[in-house]
């Protein structure tokens, strides 16, 4: 079984609805874990996306039943998971804004690496990380080298020292915030709402919540049987779109290999 551990960095905000009906002042809410109620991909978003992208690429779209399924061939040869939050972008009076992250976060993709037995060096490095994070009080800035006091989001904010490895960097960039799970998911819980034009004879406004553009996600691609070489080489860095609203740039998505691993 080949295994691919993927990051996704959100270039423009995001809007992957969630198609429940609802009476608040949001008319469209994005995707959320029933969980952890943070932002998520599901399954099929995220393989229904991939799909139409690759129906477009003159490379791979010989492939797509195979990769994807169809009703003649039955199921595809790949297997999509759900794109868990690893950060969100926070306002700083120091700069534009942080990676940031929470312990529950940081606790979970340990799990996910303990589960599908993948990329143990990195699982090292955030246990490490997890360990020094766990020792102060948060939230907490890693590796600040700003003389003045930092503030995210109206918290102030500690710094610790940490030596981010290759790994960590690649995953997370060099510089991350981490929070009290209860914090993160307050933060989480107000996400942008923007007010959006009806088209047609009824002018009035309505409201959608999107996932902020520099929000990054991680999810896991298996391969059960023959690697497709072309489809795995075309979506490395490659930008795709991903929910609604293409016509007005929401949902591009950059797609970075973190590993590859075979069983």
């Amino acid at each position: 079984m080949r295994k691919n551990f993927y990051v996704l960095d959100s270039i423009t905000n995001m809007h992957v609805g969630s198609g429940d009906l609802n009476y608040n002042i949001i008319d469209n809410q994005i995707q959320r874990d029933q969980i952890t109620s943070l932002p998520t991909i599901n399954g099929s978003s995220l393989k229904g996306a991939l799909r139409h992208h690759f129906e477009n690429n003159k490379n791979v779209n010989d492939y797509v039943k195979e990769i994807f399924g169809d009703e003649d061939l039955g199921k595809g040869k790949y297997r999509f998971f759900e794109a868990n939050l690893l950060t969100m972008p926070v306002r700083s009076n120091i700069r534009s804004y942080f990676n940031a992250t929470s312990i529950s976060i940081i606790e979970e993709l340990i799990r996910y690496f303990q589960n599908f037995k993948i990329n143990e060096a990195l699982m090292t490095d955030l246990k490490a990380l997890l360990e020094v994070v766990q020792k102060t009080n948060l939230p907490c800035l890693v590796n600040c080298t700003s003389n003045e006091k930092v503030i995210v989001e109206n918290y102030g904010v500690n710094s610790i020292e940490f030596t981010m490895t290759e790994d960590l960097v690649k995953l997370f960039d060099d510089e991350l915030v981490i929070f009290d799970d209860t914090s993160f998911k307050r933060i989480a819980q107000k996400l942008p709402v923007l007010a959006r034009n009806r088209l047609g004879e009824n002018k009035n406004l309505w409201y959608e919540e999107i996932v902020p553009k520099k929000s990054k996600f991680y999810t896991l691609i298996l391969n059960e049987e023959k690697k497709i070489s072309d489809f795995e080489n075309s979506l490395v860095e490659q930008v795709i779109q991903i929910g609604g609203n293409a016509t007005i740039g929401y949902g591009y998505t950059r797609f970075n290999l973190i590993g590859d691993y075979d069983e």
